[in-house]
């Protein structure tokens, strides 16, 4: 496990397929890649090199912390935002001469390109001993690739070179170049033209397999506008400040945010709001709405509901009711033994008086069912129907 201010070291492939004796190409991946001695063929790094080798390299660095700030400064201050008071030019990019060691000023350059608009090459501290282009040479730098030339061209003219570049007139008549394509070593190599721009984008000079510097690099590299001569040459991006951040940004913003967001949202919204809200929501919502709606509500509610219903209906309702038409006025207390068997199916609306059943029990004394009995022989002879409880 690393620990903060340690050394920490990465390998990577150099990506090229090349026959054995040809140098590596560790330098290209960017400042401090060297060469481990090791290196394969076949299948490497996703690339077939058949019979041909590709390097690994690798690079040394300051460990990070493992165990960063979980609060870091809401609006920390960004020297490049704070210097940028409008459009202006930012190097990122620098080199003094053959044998100064290059520099990149910005770890991000390729971040700072998709935001730029233009990139130059100028004469360090000149602002009109420049040339600037808005074509190849910052999409290259945007997609990662440290070179300004026109990839797969053997040859470019002056007037090829100002199709995409334009500039100080002599400047632009020493970019000319005629032969080989750009293989990517340079930001700009001026080849076969030795009174043209020569400028070396590596950090350090590239090494042979054994690690002794290249040739092409023995002294320091490339950074002249004349082949034969040494100059303090800056690669610029035209850029824009950014607008200014918030100062405590969600940390899990809602990845589909609403087109028309309300004016006044709500104070206390639901904690858990409805997954599948009604497309066409009430106008009157009832003021005081069950905690507890029914899970299966009928599809066909009664069109004249009652007005003061039951404080405690019953839980176990029966599935055929008695009538279509209740009594407007049911009994107070009902027995609490109904009869298993009434009487008849339609009883009669207008039942005896006590007097009535009174006499009608008086015929027999001799019990209940004898009662029963006499009360059903007067029915079939008066044709009446009695309702009694004996």
């Amino acid at each position: 496990m690393s620990v903060s201010g340690e050394v920490c070291r990465e390998y990577r492939w150099d990506g090229h397929c090349k026959y054995a004796w040809e140098e590596h190409y560790c330098s290209k991946l960017g400042s401090g890649w060297k060469y481990t001695g090791e290196w394969q063929t076949g299948y490497v790094d996703g690339q077939n090199c058949f019979w041909y080798k590709m390097n690994k390299c690798y690079r040394d660095y300051t460990c990070p912390t493992p165990n960063p700030t979980p609060r870091p400064t809401p609006s920390p201050v960004n020297p490049l935002e704070q210097r940028l008071k409008g459009e202006d030019w930012v190097s990122i990019f620098n080199c003094d001469g053959k044998k100064d060691v290059k520099r990149y000023l910005y770890e991000d350059w390729q971040g700072l390109a998709q935001r730029a608009s233009a990139v130059r090459i100028c004469t360090h501290g000149s602002e009109t001993d420049c040339v600037q282009s808005s074509g190849t040479a910052l999409s290259n730098l945007r997609s990662g690739f440290r070179q300004l030339q026109k990839k797969g061209l053997n040859w470019c003219d002056t007037d090829c070179v100002k199709e995409e570049w334009s500039g100080d007139e002599k400047r632009l008549g020493q970019m000319w170049w005629k032969c080989g394509r750009p293989d990517g070593r340079n930001f700009w190599h001026a080849c076969g033209n030795t009174e043209g721009l020569h400028l070396d984008n590596d950090a350090g000079p590239d090494l042979n397999d054994d690690d002794s510097i290249a040739y092409e690099d023995l002294d320091g590299g490339m950074c002249t506008w004349d082949w034969e001569e040494s100059d303090n040459i800056d690669v610029q991006l035209l850029l824009e400040p950014s607008m200014a951040p918030t100062s405590m940004p969600s940390p899990s913003p809602t990845s589909d945010p609403s087109a028309t967001p309300t004016r006044a949202p709500t104070r206390a919204p639901s904690p858990s709001p409805t997954s599948g809200p009604s497309a066409t929501p009430t106008r009157a919502p009832t003021r005081a709405p069950s905690p507890q709606p029914t899970s299966a509500p009928t599809f066909t509610p009664t069109t004249t509901p009652t007005f003061v219903p039951t404080m405690a209906p019953t839980v176990n309702p029966t599935s055929t009711p008695t009538t279509a038409e209740p009594s407007q006025t049911p009994t107070v207390a009902p027995t609490v033994s109904p009869t298993g068997q009434p009487t008849t199916a339609a009883p009669t609306f207008t039942p005896m008086s006590y007097e009535q059943y009174q006499a009608l029990c008086e015929l027999s004394n001799e019990s209940k069912e004898v009662c029963q009995a006499h009360a059903l022989q007067i029915q079939e002879e008066e044709k009446e129907v009695y309702r009694f409880v004996c």
